[in-house]
């Protein structure tokens, strides 16, 4: 690199040597499989899979000995995927906000699921953003029918539709972090399941 001081970059490729030819190789031999019987049902372990022989003589699950044989990339694709810590986090935030009634706890609560990459976007979008906005939305075609007087009893007389819907707005955020809560949970165990 010419122009920059204290900078000396030189390339010179080495020349190939006529006699260090690689030798072929030979073919792998692969080992025999033994056949493994069948684990009789028993208990799964914490993350679904069977517990493996121990000292009590249990028998081991078949998949194990498949998967040794197959290497340790095959093991990594068989193995499920635990849950994400913040997605269960944000659940566990929403949950509580609910319960408490604290706004501040249910806003980290959907923030950490916004912020979340196992989530696709459109269906964080629809579960953190939409859920909520929903739940605002259903409540405000209830009071708007009250005051129509389509449906329920009718609002008071003289009490704008505004100020009913700022008073149900803390229960009807509860109800909306409690459902994003669901959400999150099953989108996270159903991921987990299938991975």
């Amino acid at each position: 690199m010419q122009g920059f001081p204290g900078w000396d970059v030189r390339f010179e490729p080495e020349e190939p040597q006529a006699d260090a030819v690689p030798a072929p190789r030979a073919a792998p031999e692969s080992a025999p499989v033994e056949a493994v019987p069948a684990a009789p049902a028993g208990r799964r372990g914490l993350w679904g899979r069977r517990a493996a022989s121990g000292p009590k003589g249990g028998a081991a699950d078949p998949k194990a000995g498949a998967a040794k044989a197959a290497g340790p990339k095959a093991d990594a694709v068989r193995a499920p995927r635990r849950p994400s810590p913040l997605l269960l986090f944000a659940a566990l935030a929403l949950l509580a906000g609910a319960v408490t009634g604290q706004l501040l706890v249910m806003l980290l609560g959907w923030g950490a699921a916004y912020l979340s990459r196992r989530l696709s976007d459109a269906v964080r979008k629809f579960v953190v953003l939409g859920t909520p906005l929903a739940a605002l939305g259903a409540a405000a075609v209830w009071y708007w029918g009250r005051t129509a007087g389509r449906w329920g009893e009718p609002l008071a007389e003289g009490a704008p539709m505004n100020e009913a819907l700022w008073a149900a707005a803390p229960g009807v955020l509860r109800v909306a972090a409690a459902l994003t809560a669901l959400a999150v949970l099953l989108l996270t165990l159903r991921r987990r399941a299938a991975g």
